[in-house]
């Protein structure tokens, strides 16, 4: 909240456990406040019209060797432990099957130059999501001024 949001340009990924940056050069400043979501696909779908969402998964074997096309969910029907965080930024409800657009935090040399699609599922208001990304306490929306 003090130190606002930072591009990817400004504080790019690294895969080692360091401390945060204590200086912020984000031009997004403003923040008044996050909105939390409640869990489940079609809340998760209209809080995306206010802005991108945080969320955590399950990222399977399969997950983690994904490169392109929209990625179905394999490995996530064992069982569920987050173990990874992303950002949801959007979605398409006109594909013949609809999917989210993610960015993600390991790089532009993973997946989709660092994004993914993920097929949304059932449209149901008690659908969890593939992966169960939108059953976590941790679906949050950023408030900008």
């Amino acid at each position: 909240m003090r130190n606002g949001i930072n591009e990817s340009q400004v504080y790019p990924y690294n895969d080692k456990r360091i401390n945060c940056r204590k200086k912020s050069f984000s031009r997004w400043k403003n923040l008044k406040g996050q909105l939390r979501i409640d869990q489940n696909v079609i809340n998760l779908i209209l809080a995306l019209n206010i802005g991108p969402v945080s969320v955590v998964q399950y990222a399977s074997k399969e997950f983690k060797f994904y490169t392109d096309g929209i990625y179905k969910g394999e490995g996530c029907e064992f069982g569920w432990v987050p173990n990874h965080s992303a950002m949801v930024y959007g979605y398409n409800l006109e594909a013949e099957e609809p999917y989210f657009f993610f960015k993600n935090g390991w790089g532009d040399a993973w997946g989709d130059f660092g994004y993914y699609k993920m097929k949304i599922g059932d449209l149901r208001q008690n659908n969890y999501g593939l992966c169960l990304i939108a059953n976590t306490v941790y679906n949050t929306i950023p408030l900008i001024n």
